[in-house]
């Protein structure tokens, strides 16, 4: 029986243009999806430096190796009108700072007293500086002690939130001290304890600034 022969099928002839299309195609894929993903990447960092916490609009810069968030804070004269901006530059991202717990309402007087002689963490002096920057723009800012002995000796206001032993007329009084969980707590009517934990002060600090901001305009933090 006669084998049958097979026709071996033509090649096309425009093989070659095909597989050039197909190439060009998959660079074309290949640039688009390169494109695509910069394009995300580089909104994800804007959206991600750039947000919004209280109302203010924070941004997220750097200082060489050190990284900030900066907010303008309105100042406001007495027409309640907005006379300046405060350029606030904190190290912590401010939505992290919601584990420390504000227990009370954080508001101020013209004079506030301050001592932090209990604590003794690196960090003190910078903290006590962007604080009393805060503070310093409406209040004048004093230096107390916890230590009764201390106070008389170098004759500084001594201070304690034990209503019984000593009461305020004209002050606010803020007293940082060692704790096992770094808070922040109302003792009594214009004295505040912030507590911190393994010298988190920074964290602490900057809470503080964002609570008092937040209280002044009635928001929730």
């Amino acid at each position: 029986m006669a084998r049958r022969k097979i026709k071996k099928q033509a090649e096309p002839k425009n093989k070659g243009e095909t597989i050039k299309i197909t190439k060009r195609w998959r660079v074309f894929i290949v640039i688009g999806a390169i494109v695509a993903f910069l394009a995300l990447f580089v909104a994800y960092n804007y959206y991600s430096a750039n947000f919004e916490y209280l109302g203010l609009n924070f941004s997220k810069v750097r200082f060489g190796k050190l990284i900030f968030y900066h907010a303008e804070i309105p100042l406001f004269n007495q027409a309640g009108e907005i006379a300046s901006y405060y350029n606030l530059y904190i190290r912590n991202d401010p939505r992290e700072l919601r584990d420390v717990p504000i227990i009370g309402e954080i508001k101020l007087k013209s004079k506030v007293i301050m001592a932090s002689d209990e604590l003794k963490c690196e960090d003190n002096g910078i903290a006590g500086g962007e604080l009393g920057g805060v503070i310093g723009l409406w209040a004048k800012v004093i230096q107390g002690t916890v230590n009764k002995t201390l106070a008389q000796e170098k004759d500084i206001n001594y201070v304690t939130c034990d209503s019984s032993e000593q009461v305020y007329l004209d002050s606010s009084v803020l007293i940082f001290k060692p704790g096992n969980v770094t808070s922040i707590e109302q003792k009594a009517k214009d004295c505040y304890e912030v507590s911190v934990r393994d010298c988190e002060v920074m964290r602490a600090v900057e809470r503080f600034i964002l609570g008092l901001y937040a209280h002044s305009k009635g928001l929730e933090i």
